[in-house]
């Protein structure tokens, strides 16, 4: 007999649905946290201090607590697809000898698992456990950060051997470019099967579960062969009408820079500072390209290309001081590409951060009738010199170069601190009104607030 619209069996069933399944979801945590407790733990003296700077999304806890701070609670995507690892900190000093760290440790995990279900429960996502040995009292462990740095799933940068860089941006520099030119390396995979140094297992599921022995024994176990691929390496012109995505031509130039330059053909007597340290050779082969096919065309006041020093040990970077920049006037392109060109020999890489600001008033000091100042930089790095940033007193617009939709924050702060503009190849924005304290805005995948005049990530989309 039914009583409305549901029989007494369907309540029955809905009622123990509701009863069971937070038990399911419960147990299938707990589960969850006792692998991870599992899990070995790193010794080290005291967790860096940039250890909460991009790439890293810190969610702090207090110190013998196991509660986040509020800003950490939906700060991350639960979505195992988007997180490449979780790291726990915490600090290894405790006074009183019942304290237990393993239950205050899963204690921040059931605290995890109750913001970020997901991610606690996924075996995708790589979990590491870092215990501070560094304090000694109360005290000094309240200053040791604890809680959870993670670190969000990226695009990967192609990277090739420099040999192969100075190849195809020689051969870029040298050639006609067309429209319909694709510059680029040839490259053609060998591969071949070679023993590994190991035996198989005879049982089909040892084998599957990665069981491998160093000999053969009785049984007669089989050598395991494993495919060794090597990269045939050629550079190329290539004039085509067509570009059929599947040949075999990489087009080793990544076309952000091109397009948006040519998104902005308004921007007039330009200073274009260019960051060319190895990480940037697809984004500069893209302003060779530019340069050659449209530069003619432009109003270009000068070029400022920097290296972050040229060879200079990193302990003498000085912000200001650091060097390794090379100045062209705007109307000879081929003489801009052969400055390009000289700036990234006399660069040897070093450290993450750049001298961008440098670069910028070094291009202002000798071309001070500039209009639009123009920013090409690597979107993933710091800058060695936002104390000089004050300095630039006109709007500078900032070309985000990164296989990624995150950039770091330092480029986000120069557009809006100096009036200017940020541009991907997919969006840009415009900081020409001023953001008041407390005011929010969404871009590139992430939410920024205004707090005590910095633009800080709160949401990670």
């Amino acid at each position: 007999m039914k009583e409305g619209r549901y029989s007494i069996m369907d309540r029955w069933l809905i009622f123990t649905l509701i009863i069971l399944i937070p038990f399911q979801v419960g147990a299938q945590q707990e589960e969850a946290i006792a692998r991870l407790m599992a899990l070995p733990s790193r010794n080290i003296g005291k967790a860096e201090v940039s250890l909460c700077e991009f790439p890293s999304i810190c969610l702090p806890m207090d110190f013998n607590q196991a509660r986040f701070q509020a800003h950490a609670i939906g700060l991350i995507p639960d979505n195992p697809e988007r997180v490449e690892s979780v790291t726990l900190y915490y600090t290894s000093y405790h006074e009183a000898e019942s304290f237990s760290q393993p239950e205050l440790n899963r204690k921040r995990l059931q605290e995890f698992g109750r913001h970020y279900p997901k991610l606690l429960a996924s075996q995708s996502v790589k979990w590491n456990f870092r215990a501070q040995t560094g304090a000694k009292d109360d005290e000094t462990a309240k200053t040791y950060f604890h809680g959870f740095a993670v670190v969000l799933k990226e695009k990967k940068r192609v990277e090739l051997k420099p040999s192969d860089e100075k190849k195809a941006l020689v051969t870029m520099s040298k050639a006609t470019i067309t429209k319909d030119t694709v510059v680029g390396l040839d490259l053609r995979i060998k591969c071949r099967k070679k023993w590994s140094g190991y035996y198989l297992p005879i049982s089909k599921s040892k084998r599957a579960q990665g069981i491998r022995y160093s000999k053969a024994s009785i049984w007669g176990r089989k050598r395991e062969r494993i495919e060794q691929c090597d990269t045939v390496v050629r550079d190329r012109i290539v004039h085509k009408t067509v570009i059929d995505t599947k040949h075999p031509i990489w087009n080793y130039r990544d076309s952000t820079v091109e397009t948006i330059l040519n998104r902005h053909p308004e921007w007039n007597k330009m200073l274009v500072a260019c960051d060319v340290t190895g990480s940037m050779s697809p984004y500069y082969s893209s302003l060779i390209f530019w340069l050659k096919l449209y530069g003619p065309k432009r109003d270009i006041s000068a070029f400022s290309f920097f290296n972050d020093g040229n060879s200079k040990p990193d302990s003498e970077k000085v912000p200001g001081k650091t060097g390794g920049i090379l100045l062209s006037p705007g109307n000879n392109p081929d003489a801009a590409v052969q400055s390009l060109m000289r700036c990234v020999k006399l660069g040897n890489g070093g450290d993450l951060k750049e001298n961008n600001i440098e670069a910028l008033l070094e291009g202002l000091e000798k071309y001070p009738d500039s209009k639009d100042l123009v920013l090409i930089s690597d979107g993933m790095v710091p800058v060695r010199d936002m104390v000089l940033l004050d300095k630039i007193k006109r709007p500078v617009k900032v070309i985000i170069c990164s296989p990624n939709s995150r950039f770091h924050p330092h480029y986000m702060e120069i557009a809006r601190r100096t009036g200017g503009s940020i541009h991907t190849i997919e969006d840009e924005l415009d900081f020409g009104m001023m953001l008041n304290e407390g005011e929010t805005l969404d871009f590139s995948s992430v939410r920024y607030i205004v707090s005590k005049g910095r633009l800080v990530p709160i949401k990670y989309f």
